[in-house]
């Protein structure tokens, strides 16, 4: 079973794979494992803040939001 934001979104799902790298749809996500796994608000304000530190650690500097491609 998933532990994680970014298990799910990444590994599970792999909506973490496209265009925006999940992070359109992290919070919508983390509601859903609110309502079907028991997460507490306060954990999935963690997992939402772990899973963006994440990608922005992992994810190429042309992906990220605001640079121009190839800088």
């Amino acid at each position: 079973m998933a532990e994680t934001l970014a298990d799910v979104l990444l590994r599970r799902t792999m909506v973490g794979l496209g265009p925006h790298v999940a992070l359109d749809v992290d919070e919508a996500a983390a509601k859903v494992a609110v309502d079907h796994l028991g997460w507490t608000e306060e954990r999935a304000r963690e997992e939402v803040e772990n899973f963006r530190r994440y990608v922005e650690r992992y994810r190429p500097k042309s992906f990220r939001q605001g640079e121009p491609a190839g800088v």
